[in-house]
C-alpha cells in the first residue's frame, strides 16, 4: 500500500509539473527587429554642402530635417529645403550605421555614398558625389 501511495504521489507531481511548464510561453527572440523606432523624428542640426568646381556656391547654414522609418531598416531623410534620401541602417536602435543612399531628390541626387551613424540621439552624415564634373559633399551634424 505504502508503495501504491508513494508512486500515486509522484505520479500526481509528474503531471502537475508537466503541465504547469507545458502552459509557459517561450521567450520571443526577434530576429530581424525595427531599429527605426528610435531615429524617426526631427533634428536640428548644422549643414553643410560644398562644390569642389564651385566654391562660390559653398553654403553651411543650420537646418532642421526630419527621418521616418520606411521599413525595419530603411529610413528617408528628408531637409527642410525639400532635398530628401533614403538610406539603410544597421546595428542596433540607440547605435546605427547608415549607408546604401538611394532616391536622392534635390543636391542627394547627385551622392553617390553616404557615411554616417546615429548614436543615442546624435545623427552625423555626410554624402558624397560628383555634380558638374566636380566633386561635391553634404554633411549634417546634430547641435
Amino acid at each position: 500500500m505504502r508503495k501504491l501511495l508513494t508512486f500515486a504521489i509522484f505520479a500526481f507531481f509528474g503531471v502537475a509539473i508537466a503541465t504547469f511548464s507545458g502552459c509557459q510561453q517561450p521567450p520571443t527572440i526577434t530576429v530581424d527587429p525595427d531599429i527605426t523606432g528610435e531615429i524617426a523624428g526631427p533634428f536640428s542640426g548644422n549643414y553643410v554642402v560644398n562644390y569642389a568646381d564651385n566654391p562660390g556656391d559653398n553654403f553651411s547654414s543650420q537646418i532642421n530635417l526630419v527621418v521616418s522609418g520606411l521599413d525595419k531598416k530603411l529610413i528617408h531623410v528628408a531637409t527642410q529645403g525639400g532635398d530628401s534620401f533614403d538610406c539603410t541602417i544597421s546595428g542596433s536602435s540607440s547605435s546605427m550605421v547608415l549607408s546604401d543612399i538611394k532616391n536622392g531628390k534635390g543636391v542627394y541626387q547627385y551622392a553617390d555614398t553616404i557615411d554616417g551613424f546615429y548614436n543615442n540621439g546624435r545623427l552625423y552624415y555626410k554624402v558624397t558625389g560628383t555634380i558638374n564634373g566636380g566633386a561635391f559633399y553634404a554633411e549634417f551634424t546634430v547641435i
